[in-house]
């Protein structure tokens, strides 16, 4: 919501996370100040023990204590501007760093059939968090990245067809978009796999809503970007945009130019936005000096936009006037 808009005139910049891009402001929106505290309080307190280590000065542990040390520090520093610590990879790596410095603190004896009970509450309560983190987070992971494969290699194949549709090649051509099409169906498989497991994994119904769309199924795409913008994640990606497009198929331009100005306002530079903008403008509203003002929009981001500098040529005006 408060990106500065600048931020996206880099072709990669998409508002696609729902994370403070700062791990401690994270942990304080989600704990509360107390929370935080007590993390760090937590993590300062066993970096500040582990310099007692009771090993031997020669041990190897002992000499790569400072390596360890470092290691922790250069992920909390990182996480000021980030938030990797969200990243299995990252967390994994902190943990088990921060479990080797914390594991040599003085050495007490136990109980042993307490110590016994405690080893064996831990494995168990180990193994349930692992194979509910396999489940419920990995696994709609995988069906992501089979989705997404099977999704890029539809949309090559319809590419394609269109090249091949315009050079006269019907047969061929036809050919093409039923193999992209069945391509687009195994996508649909997967990522609807990925949502019956966590239905709340957003990129996953908006990748499927994208599917959709490309099979032209555009009441199923409608339904399932309405609901990602209602409670999963309000205005993830270009939500708002490809409800502008599918509301435009289907023909209802009021509500497509809503969300186009929903669009426009979180992103003033997406091209596709601003050319969409201006054609409903040209077709519905017949407003042709606020269509060239889009128009004119799109070329100060891209001069050589093809469609901006056809449309301001047809409509009688040089595209650099």
């Amino acid at each position: 919501y408060y990106r500065v808009r600048e931020y996206f005139l880099k072709p990669e910049s998409t508002p696609v996370t729902d994370h403070a891009h700062c791990e401690y402001l994270e942990i304080w929106a989600e704990t509360g100040i107390i929370g935080l505290i007590l993390f760090l309080v937590f993590i300062f307190s066993i970096l500040y023990q582990s310099k007692n280590f009771k090993e031997k000065q020669k041990s190897f542990l002992f000499s790569i204590c400072p390596g360890i040390i470092c290691g922790i520090v250069a992920v909390l520093s990182d996480n000021i501007f980030s938030t990797n610590l969200r990243n299995p990879s990252t967390s994994m790596f902190f943990w088990f760093l921060l479990g080797i410095a914390g594991g040599n603190f003085s050495k007490k004896k136990y109980i042993s059939s307490h110590s016994k009970l405690l080893w064996l509450t831990i494995s168990i309560v180990s193994f349930i968090m692992v194979v509910f983190t396999s489940f419920y987070r990995i696994l709609p992971e995988i069906y992501l990245k089979k989705g997404i494969i099977a999704k890029n290699i539809g949309k090559e194949m319809k590419k394609a067809s269109l090249i091949l549709r315009k050079k006269g090649k019907t047969k061929e051509s036809k050919e093409y978009m039923e193999e992209a099409s069945r391509y687009f169906r195994e996508a649909e498989k997967f990522y609807k796999m990925g949502c019956k497991i966590n239905p709340f994994n957003y990129v996953l119904h908006y990748k499927l809503a994208y599917v959709y769309g490309e099979l032209n199924e555009f009441r199923k795409a409608l339904k399932i970007y309405i609901y990602i913008n209602k409670y999963l994640f309000p205005h993830f990606a270009k939500t708002d945009a490809n409800l502008g497009t599918v509301y435009l198929a289907l023909g209802d331009y009021k509500k497509a130019i809503y969300y186009y100005r929903w669009a426009e306002w979180f992103n003033p530079y997406d091209k596709d936005v601003l050319c969409s903008m201006a054609s409903i403008y040209i077709i519905f509203y017949h407003r042709i000096d606020k269509a060239k003002q889009y128009l004119k929009r799109v070329l100060t981001i891209d001069p050589k936009n093809r469609y901006a500098n056809r449309t301001l040529k047809l409509l009688g005006e040089k595209p650099g006037g």
